[in-house]
């Protein structure tokens, strides 16, 4: 029955980016019910997405290819970023063997803006600057200016040095002002483009404006809402304390609506617990639901600057917590004054005391483990989920193939001894392995772009490794090995299973990689070093 009603609630409220005025306790109940129904809405996702993927298994020209690769990087942008690079990385292969210059750009700047979902800023800037917008069609060269605008606000979010900030704001605002003088087209884009540079200038006001105006266009589609719905809460939260409420606000129903879509790319979630963390609100022992839900979110869409931001939100609420410690501890200190001369009571709230102080070391040492994970797991997170999606989606396409192939040959005539060649033929167990270590291979070169270069910089100058920088497989056993160990992959039997090699022969590699180094006590500890 409660599921019933929920539904009915989700049902009713399809209208959440409009402008009707619902009561705080209403938009909780819609909230509270889109999160009920994820796993629903999740599927529903998943379902387009294999439907897609069997339309381009099925695809018989490179146009239709490339048609349903850029609607699968569209699919996937709101909701897992590392499908979406590599879909993003077929349009642009598909582009080249087109031999069509247009298309070519278009990938690239679509590659260039999804980059920076996984902190790869400088490959973005790198793309966007071997690109002349002088030479491009008008549509291209606002997609152009569109991107760079992001890229650098992206670029700014991770820096600590407030001149890179400044210049990289500076050099956004020149590419929002390039689209903005470009003819109107699309209205829409237009006005978020503008939404976004009176952000930026930090004229909120003029920003609000602007966003509300985009919020009463039919045009808008509902990802769309959602998008300017979470901006607008930032905006309103840039305005100060007396702006909470309706930022709070803003947020809940872009949070609603990304719910209802299966968008994961979103921050609304956790700035709604954020919000409620240290508020009167009655929602407010709703806040740490709000912000695990939205670390799932994060680690389906895997976006580097999003766990960072978590990872300063569970410091944020662990601080709350050891000052309501320290002021429960306050308040039991004058408590144990005033009743001192009944000691059964006293002896009561020294107890209280004590176990407060437990409290408070327990926090701190809760804060101080979950910093050193969230740092770790952020640069493994990264590295596993690119190379275990990559893996499965390649997987998945090779047994999609071999199932045509065999139903194929189990359709026909062809004999029982001629299957099995077939299947043999099929399975090329040394390819994939090989296919497996250059993938490796990538997601190390990605994470870690000089990790070759670093080792080398701790061993012997006679003892040095050499690679080739254009090769598909550019390391070494050896190098393979340490990269794991950098990884947290420090067991030999699991390095062994990994690379199909013995217990010994792991060892052997270790040892002698060991041998090379200048510091050879410290070796590994230097190797966990490397940024």
């Amino acid at each position: 029955m409660k599921q019933t009603i929920i539904l009915i609630l989700c049902l009713l409220g399809c209208r959440v980016a409009s402008g009707e005025s619902l009561a705080p306790d209403s938009l909780f109940i819609r909230l509270d019910a889109s999160i009920a129904n994820r796993s629903f809405y999740i599927e529903q996702k998943n379902d387009t997405l294999i439907e897609l993927k069997n339309r381009l298994l099925n695809a018989a020209s490179l146009e239709q290819k490339y048609e349903l690769s850029k609607e699968l990087v569209s699919q996937y942008s709101n909701y897992e970023n590392a499908p979406t690079l590599y879909y993003a990385d077929q349009c642009l292969e598909i582009a080249r063997q087109l031999g069509d210059r247009n298309l070519i750009t278009e990938s690239l700047l679509r590659r260039a803006n999804y980059l920076r979902f996984s902190g790869l800023t400088h490959e973005s800037l790198s793309i966007l600057e071997s690109i002349d917008p002088d030479k491009l069609p008008v549509e291209l060269r606002k997609t152009y200016y569109k991107v760079y605008m992001h890229v650098c606000h992206s670029y700014t979010k991770l820096q600590n040095d407030s001149h890179y900030r400044d210049k990289y704001i500076e050099l956004a605002l020149r590419n929002a002002d390039s689209y903005l003088a470009l003819e109107r087209g699309d209205e829409s884009e237009y006005l978020s483009v503008q939404a976004y540079k009176f952000y930026l200038e930090k004229n909120y006001q003029q920003a609000i404006n602007t966003i509300k105006t985009l919020q009463k266009r039919d045009d808008v589609k509902p990802y769309m809402s959602a998008e300017y719905l979470y901006y607008l809460g930032l905006v309103y939260l840039e305005l100060g304390d007396s702006y909470k409420r309706v930022s709070l606000e803003a947020f809940i129903r872009s949070a609603i609506i990304s719910n209802e879509l299966a968008m994961t790319n979103l921050l609304s979630l956790l700035y709604v617990g954020r919000l409620l963390i240290n508020s009167d609100n009655p929602y407010a022992y709703m806040a740490d639901e709000y912000i695990n839900v939205a670390v799932e979110d994060a680690v389906i869409f895997g976006d580097s600057y999003r766990a960072d931001l978590i990872k300063s939100t569970y410091y944020y609420t662990l601080q709350i917590n050891l000052e309501r410690a320290e002021a429960r501890k306050k308040t039991l200190e004058i408590v144990a004054v005033v009743v001192s001369i009944f000691l059964v009571t006293l002896g009561f709230f020294l107890f209280l005391l004590l176990r407060s102080n437990k409290e408070n070391k327990n926090n701190r040492k809760k804060l101080s483990v979950t910093n050193a994970r969230l740092q770790d797991s952020a640069l493994r997170m990264e590295a596993y989920l690119k190379l275990f999606i990559n893996r499965n989606l390649v997987q998945i396409e090779k047994a999609e193939k071999y199932k045509k192939q065999l139903l194929k040959m189990l359709n026909g005539s062809t004999s029982c001894e001629k299957i099995k060649q077939d299947i043999s033929s099929m399975f090329d167990m040394n390819e994939d392995y090989n296919s497996l270590l250059a993938d490796f291979d990538k997601s190390i070169t990605d994470l870690f772009p000089h990790f070759a270069d670093e080792v080398n910089k701790l061993l012997k100058p006679n003892q040095l490794y050499t690679y080739d920088q254009n090769s598909a497989n550019k390391l070494n056993t050896e190098l393979r090995i340490l990269a794991l160990v950098r990884l947290g992959v420090a067991d030999n039997k699991q390095i062994a299973s990994f690379f199909r090699i013995t217990l010994q022969s792991v060892y052997n590699y270790r040892s002698k990689a060991r041998g090379r180094a200048v510091n050879e006590d410290t070796f590994d500890d230097d190797i966990m070093k490397i940024l």
